[in-house]
């Protein structure tokens, strides 16, 4: 199939803000990262990746290469002790306690709290020590923010 021309009128700035751009996927680990890659930021306010439930890592590398991937999701792990990114690491902003323990209620949803742990998105990239140290603090602050509001066997 032959690739479609798109007029330089149609590639006129727009706000960014307003586009949101949704990849449907099923095990494209290989292929995700650049697929997100080619995607005009500057005409692109959020890729959002509806994952099928991927086997592969492909929520793990569409995360690396800066897409969202709804929490909503998780329903499809019933039954599954998952591990939760409340912390974003690509981020040099901290996050409050306040809103880790928002993010664990939205995940509770889907997955019982007994079975969520609260951990960075993506490991622990390379960052000031003394940022990398306020995030987890911020991480434990909200863990425990989190067991105190909805209760969990996890001391």
């Amino acid at each position: 199939m032959e690739p479609v021309a798109v007029p330089d009128e149609a590639r006129a700035p727009v706000k960014a803000a307003g586009i949101v751009v949704v990849i449907p996927t099923f095990n494209e680990a290989e292929s995700i990262a650049a697929v997100v890659a080619e995607i005009p930021r500057d005409l692109v306010g959020r890729v959002i990746v509806a994952d099928g439930g991927s086997s592969d890592g492909t929520v793990e590398e569409a995360r690396r290469a800066g897409a969202k991937v709804p929490i909503d999701l998780l329903g499809l792990l019933r039954g599954k002790e998952v591990l939760l990114g409340t912390i974003d690491v690509a981020s040099e902003r901290v996050e409050t306690p306040e809103e880790v323990a928002a993010t664990i209620e939205q995940a509770s949803r889907f997955v019982p709290v007994e079975r969520l742990y609260p951990c960075t998105n993506c490991g622990m990239a390379p960052m000031d020590r003394s940022l990398a140290i306020s995030k987890l603090v911020a991480l434990s602050a909200g863990a425990a923010l989190a067991r105190g509001r909805f209760g969990s066997q996890h001391r």
